[in-house]
């Protein structure tokens, strides 16, 4: 059913490029094409709509989304600039907390650990001001904190940086940096 929901989008895509929808359509055909393990062609549907509809509701999504390829294909740099396009050009739109979020991902991978640090709490500021999409991540991003610490915090402060942002989890997470000290 999937690949006839996918001859849908593009008939009606292609039949009628003005019709009111069409970067829904854009959006959807896009997700159900990466859904789908046709990456590439997914990619392109996201591209499509960035380009012909840039005032769309669904770009932020799918700048994430084109993001996403290049992230999980070890592209750090161009994963980073799509994430960061989506905070800058976008500030109010819902992914904003998640764009910002796998942005310090990027870092980390690209060994900015400072940069993947702040933006880790940056996302933990925002869910505390009562973002809504920052408030799902916020458990996810302090869980990670001890990850860009370990490169470039200070051990015996530790601790207190933990209890200032996860306070309910702070010795977990110094035990886990522990742990990743030893590995190191």
């Amino acid at each position: 059913y999937q690949q006839k929901t996918i001859d849908e989008y593009r008939r009606v895509i292609q039949e009628y490029p003005k019709a009111q929808d069409v970067a829904e359509f854009r959006y959807y055909l896009g997700y159900h094409l990466v859904s789908m393990g046709r990456f590439e062609e997914g990619v392109a549907a996201y591209q499509e709509l960035v380009r012909e509809h840039p005032e769309s509701e669904y770009v932020p999504d799918a700048l994430v989304n084109i993001g996403e390829f290049y992230f999980e294909n070890n592209d750090y740099e161009n994963a980073y600039l799509l994430y960061r396009a989506v905070e800058e050009q976008f500030p109010e739109a819902p992914i904003v907390a998640y764009a910002i979020y796998k942005q310090s991902w990027c870092h980390y991978n690209l060994g900015a650990y400072r940069d993947s640090l702040d933006r880790l709490l940056t996302v933990v500021k925002l869910a505390d001001e009562g973002d809504r999409g920052a408030v799902e991540l916020r458990k996810e991003a302090t869980g990670e904190l001890m990850y860009p610490y370990s490169k470039v915090g200070k051990a015996g402060a530790a601790v207190s940086f933990f209890q200032k942002y996860a306070p309910k989890r702070f010795l977990t997470l110094a035990s886990g940096l522990a742990a990743l000290y030893t590995e190191q």
